[in-house]
């Protein structure tokens, strides 16, 4: 229904977001390929946001089915386009992780290290700043930086488990 919504959507704007919410309902179904298509379709229609979002549908995809070095790439230029600190610091943490499943811990590190430049707004923003800072810390052998950086991320964690 959202493909053929989309297909008789004359303004652009309308059509990506329909063909987004069909890649959505497509992955969400278990049919990655069809998601892959309907996002090939809808990127070249979309720009900020909406963009980043696809992206980083995109790089999951990629990385729940075994691409995960391009996962990487894209999930860090999904990080690159979002303009949002939360969305940013969930793209990061799947890159990041992507990056450790792929054996890439140098790169890993890096994507990792990105948090650092957010500002978290909120408590589970807070955790996954100093988790991702701890982690970079970590992987790049700095193991007296990591140590505090992860405690005070367990510290963050316990705040989000008591509600």
């Amino acid at each position: 229904a959202f493909v053929r919504a989309a297909e008789l959507s004359a303004d652009e704007v309308r059509r990506s977001s329909r063909l987004a919410a069909a890649a959505e309902a497509a992955w969400a179904a278990g049919q990655p390929e069809r998601a892959r298509e309907l996002i090939a379709r809808a990127l070249p229609l979309t720009t900020g946001h909406a963009r980043a979002e696809l992206l980083y549908l995109r790089g999951v995809i990629q990385a729940r089915t075994g691409d995960l070095r391009g996962a990487v790439a894209v999930l860090v230029e999904a990080a690159d386009t979002s303009q949002d600190a939360s969305l940013t610091l969930e793209m990061l943490t799947e890159a990041t992780e992507a990056a450790e499943w792929a054996g890439e811990y140098i790169q890993a590190a890096a994507v990792s290290a990105r948090a650092e430049a957010i500002e978290p707004r909120g408590d589970t923003a807070r955790f996954r700043v100093a988790a991702l800072r701890g982690l970079a810390a970590e992987l790049a052998g700095d193991h007296e930086a990591a140590a505090p950086l992860l405690r005070q991320a367990m510290r963050h964690a316990e705040r989000l488990e008591e509600r």
